[in-house]
């Protein structure tokens, strides 16, 4: 690994000038002193973005941090994530949005966790939406209480396990988002982690905290309609890893279909 680089953080922005800055301070004041890499892929950015991260990587000081600003045309964010992962050298990747935030301490307690269980390939945890419950919080006694359970991948399919900026895995798969989906891309991802054979957990700790809420107005799961048609797609895509899956293929879609129209007509 290019000078000892322990973990890669995968950052996507397009349009995020107005809070990329403290996104990149909630990386590079981690609490680790751990070499880290923080690749930042402007996706086509039209506003002040490049500029934005290109001023604080000439002016940070930060000792053990390695800051890589990657340019292209605008390609989705999980092209943006492939690129990230292609050109990450760390012995972990995790990935951050343009509008969400580290725990000070996020991973300096990710990496002890893998340490103590060297069986661990990929873990999820839980997340905050308010950042300032992370100045109040006693982390190590959130830690302490925290349950720790292993993820099988029946569950992943039917329920996304995690957040994309919640989950930081080994470097070690050959495994990219389906850049064709614009939709549950991450759930996508995250099962054919699972099929691949990596050991996934989920950890019952806020470690990150969210820029919006999951599925509110203005971030890609608010069509509900698109992201029951991308998880189809996710489902069709299973077709892929095993053929066999063309006999739960019916129940899978119908499960999906019906999950729209129950939270149609309750939310």
């Amino acid at each position: 690994m290019t000078r000892g680089i322990k973990v890669s953080i995968i950052i996507p922005m397009y349009n995020s000038d107005k809070t990329i800055l403290r996104v990149l301070d909630s990386v590079s004041m981690q609490s680790t002193t751990e070499n880290l890499q923080i690749i930042v892929i402007n996706d086509g950015s039209s506003d002040d973005s490049q500029s934005v991260v290109q001023h604080y990587i000439d002016s940070v000081t930060c000792p053990n941090r390695d800051f890589l600003l990657i340019n292209q045309s605008n390609r989705g964010v999980a092209s943006a994530r492939n690129v990230g992962m292609k050109a990450s050298t760390g012995k972990y990747i995790t990935f951050l949005d343009a509008d969400d935030y580290f725990h000070p301490q996020k991973l300096e307690l990710l990496l002890l966790l893998f340490n103590k269980n060297p069986n661990i390939d990929v873990v999820g945890h839980s997340f905050l939406i308010n950042i300032n419950k992370f100045q109040t919080m006693d982390i190590n006694n959130e830690i302490k209480q925290a349950s720790l359970r292993k993820v099988e991948f029946c569950n992943i399919l039917f329920k996304n396990f995690s957040t994309t900026p919640s989950v930081m895995f080994k470097n070690n798969v050959d495994i990219l988002f389906d850049e064709s989906m614009t939709h549950t891309e991450d759930h996508d991802f995250f099962l054919r982690l699972s099929y691949g054979g990596n050991n996934m957990y989920f950890l019952d700790c806020a470690l990150t905290s969210l820029g919006r809420e999951v599925m509110s107005v203005g971030g890609l799961s608010a069509n509900r309609v698109k992201m029951r048609l991308g998880e189809i797609k996710m489902y069709i895509n299973l077709l892929k890893l095993n053929k066999y899956f063309i006999f739960i293929l019916p129940f899978l879609v119908s499960f999906s279909v019906m999950k729209h129209l129950v939270k149609q007509i309750f939310n």
